[in-house]
């Protein structure tokens, strides 16, 4: 079986509980079969007792296959006429949603290879996430911290975010975290409802209060987002 990485968008994305994991997705191509298929694969962790979890899998327009499953895998089928789509996965324990991932997947037009590219997948975690606080505000604090997995540039920066009504960027309106040697980062934030965290290059400007947070592509390279702890 030849298997190739599969040029896609990620977005990681954690929610759920107390033990909300952290979720990342990542596809490569099988092209034993008679038209382009993808093994899709879930890397969670920051959740107790995995062995519990169900996975399900769906997707805008094409076919996931098992779902629900109690292993983090599944093949995907693109449908006829499409070459791109969006794979949805949730994270389940028992009727609670623990996780959630998005993937968008393309193929290149008019050719039945989806496009490939070199280097390994990298995502950003959050290690230490901070109380649940839908109020927030600004005389509240926590710490956060996380690492990176995968590689990245020495320039590249963590960005934070605190939801209380809408997105904060953390703990001031202006700020960029350095990564570690280790690829580790923290800092602290004003407590929200849920946290974010952004791996960006160097210079990329970032708003400092929003609605909707930017998405990964271009100079954005990884997104995860949680529920804070105790909800």
């Amino acid at each position: 079986m030849r298997l190739t990485p599969c040029v896609l968008a990620i977005v990681s994305i954690g929610c759920g509980g107390g033990s909300a994991a952290n979720v990342a997705l990542l596809s490569i191509v099988d092209s034993t079969g008679p038209e382009p298929r993808l093994q899709l694969r879930a890397d969670v962790s920051g959740v107790a007792r995995p062995s519990e979890l169900t996975y399900e899998w769906a997707a805008g327009s094409g076919y996931v296959q098992p779902s629900p499953s109690p292993q983090p895998q599944a093949l995907y089928t693109f449908a006829d006429g499409m070459v791109q789509d969006r794979v949805i996965l949730k994270v389940q324990r028992g009727e609670r949603t623990v996780g959630q991932g998005e993937l968008e997947v393309r193929q290149a037009p008019f050719s039945p290879v989806l496009q490939a590219t070199s280097g390994p997948l990298t995502t950003v975690e959050i290690t230490q996430v901070p109380p649940y606080d839908p109020l927030g505000g600004p005389d509240t604090r926590a710490e956060i911290a996380g690492r990176i997995r995968g590689p990245f540039a020495s320039g590249d920066r963590i960005v934070i975010y605190a939801r209380a009504k809408t997105w904060y960027r953390q703990p001031i309106a202006d700020s960029y975290h350095d990564i570690r040697s280790d690829s580790t980062w923290a800092s602290w934030t004003h407590t929200g409802s849920t946290y974010a965290v952004l791996l960006v290059r160097r210079g990329t400007p970032m708003p400092a209060m929003t609605d909707i947070l930017p998405a990964v592509g271009g100079r954005i390279l990884a997104r995860t987002v949680v529920t804070g702890l105790g909800r």
